[in-house]
C-alpha cells in the first residue's frame, strides 16, 4: 500500500514511464516478445524457488 503523497508520485511518473515501456517494447517482434515473456517466466520462477529455499535456511546452522 502507498500513503497518499506515494499514491500521487506513482500518478504523476506512472504515465511517462509506461509509455516509456511501451516505446521499447513495440521496436521488438512477436517472437522476441514471446522469448522475453518466457524468460521473465523463467526468472521469476528461479527467484522464488531462491527466495522459498533461503526461507527454510535461516533456522539451520
Amino acid at each position: 500500500r502507498l500513503t497518499t503523497r506515494g499514491q500521487k508520485v506513482f500518478e504523476q511518473v506512472f504515465p511517462a514511464h509506461g509509455a516509456h515501456l511501451a516505446q521499447a517494447f513495440s521496436k521488438l517482434s512477436a517472437a522476441e516478445l514471446i522469448a522475453s515473456q518466457q524468460a521473465l517466466h523463467s526468472l521469476r520462477q528461479a527467484l522464488e524457488q531462491a527466495g522459498a529455499h533461503a526461507g527454510t535456511q535461516e533456522g539451520a546452522t
